[in-house]
C-alpha cells in the first residue's frame, strides 16, 4: 500500500487505504473502490505526477535560464554607459547651481564675479577668499547670509570632486574593457560614443560615417529638411585632440580619418582582438600630417599660379 501527496493531489495505491482516505479527507480518492478502473487510475495517477514533476522542473529551469541571462547582460559598456550619465548630469546640476550662486554672490562681490568666468574656479575663489575686498560696490550682507552662500559652494564642490571621481573611473574601466577604443578616442569621447550608440555592440557594427556622426543628430536632421542648410561634418568627436589641432579646411578629413579608426577599435575591443590602439592613433596622425602636406602644396601651386596670371 503506497500513499503520494503531490502538487495534483492526494493519491492512494490500494483499495482499502482509498476507503481509508475517502472517510479521513472526505472525497474520492483515485483507487478507491467502485472505479471499476483501478489499475487505469494507477496509471493515470503516475502519468499526472510525472507531468506535474516536468512542469516543476521546467519552471525551475526557466528560473535558472533567466537569472542566467540577466547576470550575462550586465556587461562592462553598461557601466561605462552610466558613468557618461552620470557625468553629464553632474554637469548639467553643477553648471545650474554655480549659475546661481555667482547671481547670488554678485549681490555681495559683483567684481569677483566678473573677474572669475569659470564656475569651478569661482566656487574654489569663494571658499578659500578670506573676505571680500574693500572698495567692492555690492552689497553687505549678514553673517548669517554668508554662511548659506559658503554651504552652497561647498556643495558644488562635491559635485565636481564627485565627477573627478566618476571620470577616473570611466578612464580606468575603458583601458580595460575597451583599450583599443580608449587609446584612439579617449575616455570621455569614447565612453560617450558607446553612450550615444547604445552598447559597444551597435558601435562595432556602424559603418564609420555614421559614428563619425554621433552626437550631431540634430544638425544632420535639419540638414535633411533644409537642403540649404549645411550637413554637419563631425559629432563628438570634434572634442578629440587631433581634430581640434587640424587646420579648418582640413578637419572634415581629420574627422573621417579619426571615425574610420574609432569603428575599427570598436570591433576589436567587441570581439576581443589584440590591442592595435596606438598604431590606429599613429595611422590618424600620419593621415593628418599627409593631408596638410598636400594642402599646403596646393596653397603654394595656387599662389604661383595666382602671380603668373597676375
Amino acid at each position: 500500500m503506497h500513499r503520494f501527496k503531490h502538487l495534483c493531489g492526494t493519491f492512494a495505491i490500494d483499495g482499502t487505504l482509498a476507503r481509508k482516505e475517502n472517510d479521513a479527507v472526505g472525497e474520492r480518492v483515485p483507487g478507491s473502490e467502485g472505479d471499476g478502473l483501478e489499475t487505469q487510475n494507477i496509471l493515470s495517477t503516475m502519468t499526472a505526477m510525472r507531468n506535474a514533476v516536468d512542469i516543476v522542473q521546467l519552471r525551475e529551469r526557466n528560473i535558472a535560464l533567466t537569472k542566467s541571462a540577466i547576470s550575462a547582460s550586465v556587461t562592462s559598456d553598461l557601466m561605462i554607459i552610466n558613468a557618461i550619465n552620470n557625468i553629464d548630469e553632474i554637469d548639467k546640476i553643477a553648471n545650474t547651481l554655480a549659475k546661481r550662486l555667482r547671481e547670488w554672490y554678485a549681490l555681495h562681490d559683483p567684481e569677483l564675479e566678473h573677474s572669475t568666468p569659470e564656475h569651478r574656479a569661482f566656487v574654489e575663489a569663494l571658499l578659500t577668499a578670506p573676505a571680500r575686498s574693500a572698495d567692492t560696490m555690492g552689497g553687505t550682507l549678514t553673517d548669517t547670509d554668508i554662511a548659506i552662500l559658503n554651504d552652497q559652494a561647498s556643495r558644488i564642490r562635491d559635485l565636481y570632486v564627485q565627477r573627478d571621481k566618476l571620470l577616473v573611473y570611466l578612464e580606468e574601466t575603458m583601458r580595460q574593457h575597451t583599450p583599443n577604443i580608449a587609446a584612439v578616442a579617449g575616455g570621455m569621447i569614447g565612453g560617450k560614443l558607446i553612450a550615444l550608440a547604445g552598447s559597444l555592440q551597435r558601435l562595432a557594427t556602424m559603418p564609420s560615417g555614421t559614428v563619425q556622426l554621433l552626437g550631431a543628430e540634430t544638425a544632420l536632421f535639419r540638414h535633411l529638411r533644409n537642403p540649404r542648410a549645411r550637413p554637419p561634418k563631425h559629432g563628438i568627436i570634434f572634442n578629440h585632440v587631433l581634430l581640434q589641432r587640424a587646420p579648418k579646411p582640413l578637419r572634415g578629413k581629420a574627422a573621417r580619418a579619426i571615425a574610420d579608426k574609432i569603428s575599427i577599435a570598436a570591433k576589436v575591443d567587441r570581439f576581443k582582438g589584440a590591442f592595435i590602439g596606438d598604431k590606429l592613433y599613429a595611422e590618424i596622425e600620419s593621415k593628418i600630417i599627409e593631408a596638410m602636406k598636400v594642402g599646403t602644396a596646393r596653397n603654394e601651386r595656387e599662389r604661383r599660379e595666382a602671380g603668373g596670371r597676375a
